[in-house]
């Protein structure tokens, strides 16, 4: 077996190695709103799976509840709901999803936004 001769190992003085610096997720700005978390990925997860804006409506939900200081209980409006690309229609067809897939409950009231709790999410079912 050969030795390893060391000093070939070693840069020469006076020269640099460069390292790429580290990239950070991007963070908001100012008075830019963002999804205040944890959200549980398990629940996200789940409401990836249901068919529609499911998902969409779902980080509108959970962006209203950090803007309530994460109380899990809040109304819904349209103006949230169209940041995120959701109509009237869709939206409903969304909130029965969650209902369904046990990630909410709803507290409908005729010609007024809907009540929305979030419910942690179940993986049992």
């Amino acid at each position: 077996m050969t030795p390893i001769d060391i000093a070939q190992l070693t840069l020469p003085k006076g020269k640099v190695v460069k390292t790429k610096p580290k990239r950070k997720l991007p963070r908001h700005q100012g008075n830019e709103h963002f999804i205040k978390g944890p959200i549980p990925l398990d629940w996200i997860a789940m409401a990836a799976q249901l068919p529609g804006k499911s998902c969409q409506v779902g980080n509108a939900l959970w962006y209203l509840a950090g803007l309530n200081n994460s109380v899990p209980t809040i109304k819904l409006t349209q103006t949230v709901l169209n940041k995120f690309g959701v109509t009237r229609h869709c939206k409903y067809r969304a909130l029965r999803c969650l209902e369904q897939a046990k990630l909410i409950t709803l507290n409908r009231t005729h010609g007024k936004n809907p009540t929305v709790t979030i419910l942690p999410a179940s993986k049992g079912e």
